[in-house]
């Protein structure tokens, strides 16, 4: 029990203080902008709910709200297990380290999982509690169904993460024996998640009313979840009997998870390190070739990506969403012509976002880990390092806007070229701009000592600051254009405030590159 209770201490722990070691005072700034950028996030659900909580009092059935914020949480929190739980029990650098310490298996897991689940816990309560709160604003308040309602936060991604653990356990052993696991580890996890995206647009349209307008859960829910319709049965009939059942499936859940964990653990992780260590000697002729050293650097950054599975899908899912976005606003705003106006404003401001949210370079540093020093000793210069950086990040995302600005303009079919032109300017400079904070914030926030790739990737300091100033520039005029939008009615407005914008954008990019000429070189040699 003592180990696992110091093991949990630590790998807890690690979700902040190991992963943002550079300074002192890190662990208070990254507990400060998490905070900020939940309090954000609960915020935008919160009114997203409210909104849909009006559509369902009309169809005379407000409590489902509570059904639709549960499956938000559990599709989140299912994603964000599929490809997190890699870096956690697979894949570490701790595991030859703790093979040598006179520390049971099972302990290890149980540790590793306890850390892993109070974070699901984190991001779940994100999603779960402004549902709450909706739900109980459009729904009568008793105490049992607040009382159930507090105790389901411990237990409610039980089971969730139990159905993560399985598909990332079947990934790891279904791609184990093959030769570029890495790059077909990326695309089953990409095709996991785009599968959640095309649910989630399919759900953001009408499909959401006409999926819960009778007021019943589906069979498919009840077989595939069955935490959620027993948890939804507890709160809305205050139901002890179906709240004991909720509970028992969720602790059912984690002693699966940990039997399940426990079995795979060192199986798994001695197979990857007997795999990575295979060498294999071909009798070839050695070829000397000069190459520009600009193209070799963006080849390693591809091949990085491509072959790091948390760091493909964490990066790609904001290019993904960009297609997803123009898709969902164009049809939701295509039967409304005399708002196309507010539809083009939200869309770009939205698109900004998504280009910005995730963008590799802001952890490109971060996930060389110690390898960073060997680039430092080569005769490299700084500015083509820095441009391999960058270049890739627009490249990986370039095919991705253009698709989503030619999806969103052909189906909403806008009438005014100037609109759509100055729409289209406004989202690459921003492209090129993201990129570029990207890397300095990187620079300024580095994390090269990690346990584990999802540190560096997900846990990381610089990936929170990068999404705060992100929401910031594009939020500040999609928000204008909503208190705007009686005028917006007039193309002379939005295409003012795309246009200030725009000047803004290009302003805080030469300010940008001008940091990064001046300082960048000094911020890296500090690394």
């Amino acid at each position: 029990m003592k180990n696992i209770i110091n093991l949990t201490k630590i790998y807890t722990n690690s979700l902040f203080s190991q992963s943002f070691n550079s300074k002192k005072n890190s662990k208070s700034s990254i507990i400060l902008v998490t905070l900020l950028v939940s309090i954000l996030v609960c915020a935008g659900m919160g009114y997203s709910y409210y909104s849909l909580g009006e559509s369902f009092k009309q169809l005379n059935q407000p409590q489902m709200i509570l059904l639709l914020g549960l499956l938000s949480a559990g599709i989140f929190v299912l994603f964000f297990t599929v490809y997190q739980q890699q870096g956690v029990y697979f894949k570490t650098n701790d595991f030859e380290y703790l093979e040598s310490l006179p520390i049971k298996k099972v302990e290890i897991v149980i540790a590793k999982f306890i850390s892993s689940y109070l974070l699901s816990l984190f991001f779940h309560s994100i999603f779960l509690l402004p549902a709450y709160v909706v739900y109980f604003i459009y729904n009568p308040i008793t105490a049992q169904s607040i009382i159930f309602a507090l105790i389901s936060f411990l237990f409610a991604p039980a089971f969730v993460n139990f159905i993560g653990n399985i598909l990332t356990i079947i990934i790891n052993f279904a791609t184990g024996k093959l030769k570029n696991r890495n790059i077909i580890t990326s695309i089953l996890t990409l095709i996991f998640t785009l599968f959640l995206v095309i649910t989630i647009s399919m759900a953001s349209n009408d499909t959401i009313t006409n999926m819960f307008s009778n007021g019943q859960i589906s069979i498919w829910i009840k077989i595939f979840l069955p935490y959620i319709s027993t948890l939804y049965s507890a709160i809305t009939t205050s139901s002890f009997l179906q709240f004991l059942l909720f509970v028992f499936i969720s602790v059912l859940a984690i002693a699966l998870s940990i039997l399940l964990l426990a079995l795979t653990y060192k199986k798994l992780n001695t197979y990857i390190l007997q795999s990575n260590t295979k060498i294999k000697v071909k009798n070839k002729n050695d070829v000397f070739k000069e190459k520009s050293v600009f193209k070799d650097l963006l080849n390693k950054e591809f091949k990085f990506f491509i072959n790091t599975p948390i760091y493909f899908v964490n990066c790609i899912m904001g290019a993904i969403m960009t297609v997803a976005v123009s898709i969902i606003l164009a049809l939701s705003f295509k039967s409304y012509t005399e708002i196309t106006n507010i539809a083009i404003s939200i869309f770009t401001f939205v698109n900004i976002m998504m280009i910005g949210v995730a963008s590799p370079s802001s952890v490109s540093i971060n996930v060389e880990g110690e390898k960073n020093y060997v680039v430092k000793s080569l005769p490299i210069s700084f500015k083509t390092f820095a441009m391999s950086k960058i270049i890739f990040s627009i490249v990986l995302y370039l095919p991705f806007v253009i698709l989503s600005n030619i999806l969103f303009f052909a189906i909403l079919q806008p009438n005014s070229i100037f609109i759509i032109s100055l729409s289209i300017i406004i989202q690459f400079i921003a492209l090129v701009m993201s990129p570029i904070l990207g890397l300095l914030i990187n620079l300024r926030f580095p994390n090269l000592k990690w346990i584990n790739i999802t540190q560096a990737v997900k846990q990381s300091l610089s990936t929170f600051v990068c999404l705060i100033i992100n929401m910031i520039i594009s939020c500040v005029p999609m928000i204008t254009s909503f208190l705007l939008g009686e005028k917006l009615f007039n193309n002379f407005t939005l295409i003012l405030i795309i246009a200030i914008s725009a000047i803004v954008y290009l302003i805080l990019l030469l300010i940008y590159v001008i940091i990064l000429k001046r300082k960048g070189q000094k911020m890296f040699n500090k690394i």
